[in-house]
């Protein structure tokens, strides 16, 4: 059964513009979509990707400001058979703030989805909250 809606498209960045592509489509099972009244085919079967920027694991002083590293998160697909990506950093969602107050192990989880549908595959970062006198004592890895 196909589904009629307005998706997004894509997202196009040019020296700090950033513009949005919206349009009606009609999309299948198949994550093939067809824009009404043209031969424009999309098609988006692939996971979105998240990396994210900074360490996986880290430790940050107690009573200290969490400043988030970073993240990136690119979705592919494939319009009229040429391969496309664009950058949704902005659909990423972060499973908690970090309370730089209690000195424990913080696990943020990335997720992201795709205008169709597609989850990308969660990461995460291990963020230590330490005392201060310990923090000479680590060393930025684990294992």
């Amino acid at each position: 059964m196909a589904k009629v809606g307005a998706v997004e498209l894509g997202r196009a960045e040019s020296e700090g513009v950033i513009a949005y592509v919206f349009g009606s489509v009609v999309a299948t099972p198949d994550r093939t979509m067809k824009l009404p009244n043209t031969s424009t085919t999309l098609v988006d079967s692939q996971k979105p990707v998240i990396t994210l920027l900074g360490p996986q694991v880290m430790a940050i002083p107690r009573n200290s400001v969490w400043v988030e590293p970073g993240f990136i998160a690119t979705d592919f697909w494939t319009e009229n058979g040429k391969k496309c990506s664009a950058n949704i950093s902005d659909r990423v969602t972060v499973s908690r703030e970090i309370n730089t107050a209690n000195r424990k192990l913080w696990v943020l989880v990335y997720r992201c989805e795709d205008a169709a549908g597609n989850v990308a595959v969660a990461k995460r970062r291990y963020v230590y909250v330490l005392r201060k006198a310990d923090m000479k004592f680590w060393s930025g890895s684990c294992g």
